[in-house]
């Protein structure tokens, strides 16, 4: 990395601190310039005493006087250093918040290749173990330099002023190790940023071992010790590489601590021999001994602090780098308004796609057309690309090629919020959010009110009514077992207010995937018995392996090997005899 780079990253942290609380910035600078000045006058004082013990009569104050004095700094150095916690606690907490954020709506915008990508889950999980606190400590960094600067400044003078020799000989004390430390600041980041694989690999055992979704198979399977196995084989390997460095560093630091403390105690020898001289004073002793060793831990700190700003920059970097990572495709300058697809005729034309890492087109040149108010069903194989056209159409992903169009105007020209606000999606692998069961319909559409009175009309439509009303609380009863006083559901139950969750939008375009495969035949036909009322304003996109389902569709498109085999209504097809016909009469033989 480069100088320029790694300033730029400092520069950044720096001004995300402050940017998130300026007047606690000024606050804890103040609070550092107290903390670097107090103990030059408690040292002063200090030797003041000293003197006035071992000569009353030379003293310029009594000993009660200066003891008072002293008292006094040492009570404001409390009151100091205790504001100051209380001011980087404060600070700490806000930029904690801000930085999660930042990271919520980063993880929430990024575009999608990017989550097809190992690279992205590495990023992700360095900036989210590392980037919350690394700022508060870039800035806590520069307030422990300005300090000890400040502090060593006054000590030298000290020094200087009584033995100049020792002070010449301080930053020898302190260097060495100080080198040694940011030698390995470096490793660590590069050993963390190696293990970050592994650690995620015994995150995912971890997850597998604690979360509701997978108890029942690990149990039933029993699956405990296979995992268990291996989350603490990653671990194991983790921790090895880790203590192998920390055995290096110990011993490095340790030997160049020896050298430190040699130094330190030749240059109290020379003190010592000068006071056993006559040359200097007993409390000029005393100081000069205590202004070494707070100088040499000043300037000990300053390195340190180097070091660890150095280190901290280096974390902070991996947080900027998942920051930066490309969002979602903006929109085209100057996007035209959404017309009502209820009432427009959306047209893919040539569409082609490969998901990003593959080499294999899930969608080549894939051409059909879906007229207002029309039912398009598409049926297939499992991975024929069925999911992939509501992705495209949902702009989740752009076509490598061809165009998805909306009376003629690509997609790609409309505002995204905008655009998604059209379509009502239901999607194969739809979330169970543990909210209520109006919240769960209200996502559907998030601006509206929790009592709006299209939530409950939604699950009417659905079927979800029936759910509800079955539950203690009702609609505001809380699902799921995440929480306390959650209830939990079966598939279907949860599928009708999936279901209500889409039709609770005021989308001129539905689109539903397997929106049925977990209900009951009963249900099912209820539901699409009042299908075409419900989308009778609307154009809906429709993807089912239930052939039951698929032939109310004004039309049918069977997609394989990435490309539409067949297109027309049901009796058209069955006619054909061919690869839907084939399908049809395969389901309807099990029912036989």
């Amino acid at each position: 990395m480069t100088p320029l780079i790694a300033l730029s990253d400092l520069k950044r942290g720096i001004g995300l601190v402050v940017s998130v609380a300026p007047g606690l910035t000024v606050c804890q600078s103040l609070v550092v310039l107290f903390q670097a000045v107090l103990p030059l006058a408690g040292l002063y004082l200090t030797k003041s005493i000293v003197d006035a013990v071992v000569a009353p009569e030379t003293a310029v104050l009594p000993v009660g006087v200066l003891l008072t004095a002293a008292a006094l700094v040492a009570l404001a150095t409390v009151c100091i250093r205790e504001t100051g916690g209380v001011l980087q606690e404060r600070q700490s907490h806000r930029l904690g918040d801000r930085v999660f954020n930042l990271l919520h709506r980063q993880a929430a915008g990024v575009n999608l290749a990017c989550l097809e990508q190992p690279e992205y889950h590495d990023a992700f999980h360095q900036a989210l173990s590392e980037g919350p606190y690394r700022p508060a400590r870039i800035l806590g960094g520069l307030f422990d330099v300005l300090r000890n600067g400040v502090l060593l400044a006054g000590m030298t003078g000290f020094l200087f002023l009584f033995q100049w020799e020792v002070a010449a000989l301080l930053p020898a004390a302190v260097l060495f190790p100080a080198i040694v430390r940011w030698r390995y600041a470096r490793r660590q980041f590069d050993l963390r940023k190696k293990t970050t694989g592994t650690e995620r690999r015994a995150g995912y055992y971890h997850w597998l071992l604690t979360s509701p979704e997978a108890a029942r198979e690990v149990r039933l399977l029993d699956l405990f010790s296979f995992l268990s196995g291996r989350f603490n084989r990653y671990r194991q390997t983790v921790c090895r590489q880790r203590m192998a460095l920390a055995g290096r560093q110990a011993v490095a630091t340790t030997l160049m601590r020896a050298v430190g403390i040699a130094i330190t105690f030749g240059c109290f020898a020379l003190m010592a021999r000068n006071a056993m001289s006559g040359t200097a004073s007993v409390g000029e002793f005393v100081m000069l001994m205590q202004a070494f060793h707070r100088g040499a831990g000043a300037l000990d700190g300053i390195f340190s602090g180097a070091a660890e700003l150095h280190e901290n920059r280096l974390f902070l970097s991996a947080l900027f780098r998942f920051l930066d990572l490309p969002g979602e495709s903006p929109d085209a300058p100057g996007p035209t308004d959404v017309p009502d697809l209820s009432r427009s005729t959306i047209a893919f034309e040539n569409v082609s796609f490969t998901y990003p890492g593959t080499r294999r087109p899930v969608l080549q040149k894939v051409s059909f057309t879906l007229c207002p108010g029309d039912i398009v069903a598409i049926v297939g194989p499992n991975g024929a690309g069925k999911s992939t056209l509501i992705k495209l159409l949902c702009r989740l992903y752009e076509p490598d090629a061809g165009r998805i169009l909306v009376d003629g105007r690509n997609i790609r020209h409309f505002d995204l919020k905008t655009w998604r606000r059209q379509i009502g999606v239901v999607f194969q692998d739809y979330i169970h959010y543990h909210f209520t069961v109006a919240d769960n319909i209200r996502v559907g559409d998030i601006r509206l009110d929790e009592k709006d009175p299209r939530i409950a009309e939604a699950a009417r439509h659905t079927g979800a009514n029936l759910v509800s009303n079955a539950l203690p609380h009702g609609i505001h009863t809380l699902l799921g077992r995440t929480f306390e006083g959650g209830c939990d559901l079966s598939e279907g139950q949860w599928q009708k207010i999936a279901l209500a969750r889409a039709l609770v939008k005021d989308a001129g375009l539905m689109v539903l995937d397997e929106p049925t495969s977990a209900l009951d035949a009963d249900t099912e036909h209820h539901i699409f018995t009042r299908f075409r009322e419900l989308t009778a304003k609307r154009s809906t996109l429709l993807i089912s392996h239930r052939f039951s389902t698929v032939r109310m569709a004004d039309r049918i498109l069977v997609l394989q090997n990435a490309r539409i085999l067949e297109a027309g209504n049901h009796n058209e097809l069955i006619r054909m005899r061919g690869r839907y016909s084939e399908m049809y009469s395969k389901q309807a033989g099990m029912y036989i």
